[in-house]
């Protein structure tokens, strides 16, 4: 879900005075604190509406307006332009996404489903070798395990696939983190995990969390499982 937050012209922007030093630095650092909360998507201005144009069509019935942004290169160099720029050159390097990927010794089919149906998830690709110009790269025996799979949850994806056994490596040195609010159902999503898997740490209450626990699952991929802030007193 995306909002914009606008502030509306007034006299003395629609007469193109410029904002003040002070008014373009504490503009930069509201949108730092944004991108920091990973919320920032950008915050063009506009430019008077006196420098714009209005279109209408059918008697008047659609009425548009064009009109332009404001660019950095329209501001007088300065410690808060500066800090716009760098904003933007930060914003710029963002990736579009971040998803985590695991494989699997030939059971991502089994593990993806598994995860979705625990987690409320859903899988939206699952491509067989043998369905890939790799099938011929692959003995006929792999060519029914996958190449690549995305499970979505929520806002994030986990993607996936198997590894031929002469490639596969156990994955070692990283988890994926889960967060409940609700206690008894992140205890339900360790158990399940632990069923057939190995527990690293058991679901317990810790200095930090109500709940929290580590676990492999039977497919060989780490776990850590938190519930809430513990609230001592």
């Amino acid at each position: 879900m995306k909002f914009m937050l606008i502030r509306k012209a007034d006299e003395r922007t629609e007469k193109g005075v410029m904002p003040s030093e002070c008014l373009l630095q504490a503009m930069a650092d509201y949108n730092e604190r944004l991108m920091q909360a990973g919320v920032f998507v950008t915050g063009d201005g506009l430019k008077p509406s006196s420098e714009g144009y209005r279109i209408e069509f059918s008697d008047g019935q659609v009425r548009l307006e064009l009109r332009r942004y404001f660019e950095l290169a329209d501001f007088a160099p300065s410690a808060a332009i500066e800090k716009h720029r760098a904003l933007g050159d930060k914003l710029a390097r963002l990736p579009v996404g971040v998803s985590t990927h695991l494989v699997f010794a030939g059971h991502c089919r089994e593990a993806l489903e598994f995860y979705a149906d625990l987690m409320g998830g859903q899988v939206r690709a699952m491509l067989p070798y043998g369905d890939t110009p790799m099938a011929e790269q692959v003995p006929a025996s792999f060519r029914d395990r996958i190449c690549h799979a995305e499970l979505v949850l929520g806002a994030h994806t986990i993607m996936g696939a198997d590894r031929l056994p002469e490639c596969y490596q156990a994955p070692a040195g990283n988890e994926i983190a889960l967060q409940y609010d609700d206690i008894a159902l992140g205890e339900e999503v360790f158990r399940a995990l632990a069923e057939n898997g190995s527990v690293r740490m058991p679901f317990a209450e810790t200095f930090w969390a109500q709940r929290f626990g580590m676990v492999v699952d039977r497919f060989g991929i780490g776990w850590m499982v938190n519930c809430g802030i513990r609230e001592d007193g």
